[in-house]
C-alpha cells in the first residue's frame, strides 16, 4: 500500500486506518456517510475521529497515561 511506504520512507510511527473504520470504500460511499464519496458527513468524523482516539490510547503505555 503507497500509503504505508510513505509513512515508512517518513519514518513515522504507523498509519491509522480509517478506511477499515468507515467500513471500506463502498459502505463509506453510502449516503449516510459521504455526500458525494469523498467529504465525510457528521457521522464519518465521528468514526474516524473514534478511530484516532483509539489508536492514540493504544499507542501509550500505563506509565504514559496521566489522570
Amino acid at each position: 500500500m503507497l500509503q504505508r511506504q510513505i509513512c515508512k520512507d517518513g519514518g513515522c510511527d504507523g498509519v491509522i486506518d480509517i478506511q477499515t473504520a468507515l467500513g471500506g470504500t463502498q459502505n463509506y460511499e453510502a449516503a449516510a456517510l459521504s455526500c458525494d464519496g469523498c467529504h465525510p458527513k457528521d457521522a464519518a468524523l465521528t468514526i474516524i475521529a473514534a478511530e484516532i482516539a483509539k489508536t492514540i490510547r493504544a499507542s501509550k503505555s500505563d506509565d504514559d497515561v496521566g489522570p
